[in-house]
Order: structure tokens, then C-alpha cells, then sequence
């Protein structure tokens, strides 16, 4: 999992899972207060992504 963009202030980040190759869908949304707690709900619940 990547989240990736310019930082904290822009709507340009992006999560992606390189696992199920998912990716963040709500451009309007990409800031990443919002971001983050999608993207570590996608890492607890996909299920590509064998766990140890």
C-alpha cells in the first residue's frame, strides 16, 4: 500500500494497493486526513494481501 501526492494541504494524493490493485476513487477527497484512514481500512480488509 502507497499513499502517494504533495502532502497534506492538496487533493492530489492517492492511495494504491499493490496487492488487488485498488486505488482511492474520490479525487474531491484525496487530502490526506481523508486518505489515510481509507487506505489502512483497505490494508485491514484486502484480501490479496496474505497475512504472516
Amino acid at each position: 500500500m502507497d499513499v502517494t501526492g504533495p502532502g497534506e494541504h492538496s487533493d492530489k494524493n492517492r492511495w494504491n494497493c499493490h496487492g488487488c490493485g485498488d486505488f482511492s476513487d474520490r479525487p474531491e477527497e484525496d487530502f490526506l486526513f481523508c486518505i489515510r484512514p481509507d487506505a489502512n481500512s483497505h490494508a485491514a480488509n484486502c484480501r490479496a494481501i496474505p497475512l504472516r
